[in-house]
């Protein structure tokens, strides 16, 4: 008995519908239609800014995991292995170091000095950096076409 009851009232609302209402409704939706594409546009355009970065960090990983598997002299072999790994993310430049240090996260010294207060040799340290332009989807005056966007990683070297 209720069924009808609703059927009825739907199509009371679908047929009383006049024609100003139409336009109305016309009017909202082009109104509200531009905002809805432009906040689509912009979360993909966010998502496609963060996968890159996910690349770009995985890239850096992968070329200082390299380095630290006893390939901390081989600079050319860490900075293709980042190349490698984000062979995906247009733009990217790698740069790739091998370093000395007293304690984690001090500053660099030569490998041959001597730390104290105990005599001990320095830790070996290999790190990647590594950049590309994130490259918006539209252009927006007075903002720059793309995003500068970076990723570094440091392993201590077991050797």
């Amino acid at each position: 008995m209720i069924v009808p009851q609703i059927r009825e009232r739907a199509r009371a609302i679908f047929r009383g519908r006049t024609g100003s209402e139409q336009a109305s409704a016309l009017v909202e939706f082009s109104l509200t239609m531009p905002v809805v594409v432009v906040f689509c546009l912009a979360a993909v355009s966010f998502a496609l800014i963060v996968q890159q970065d996910i690349s770009l960090t995985d890239a850096v990983a992968a070329g200082t995991k390299y380095g630290a598997n006893g390939h901390g002299n081989d600079l050319s072999g860490m900075k293709f292995a980042a190349t490698t790994a984000g062979s995906g993310v247009p733009g990217l430049s790698v740069t790739a170091a091998k370093y000395c240090s007293c304690s984690p996260g001090g500053a660099a010294v030569t490998c041959t000095t001597t730390c104290y207060p105990f005599p001990i040799t320095p830790a070996q340290y290999v790190t990647v950096t590594a950049t590309a332009p994130a490259p918006l989807l539209f252009a927006v005056t007075g903002l720059p076409s793309s995003l500068p966007l970076s990723a570094s990683s440091t392993l201590r070297a077991p050797w």
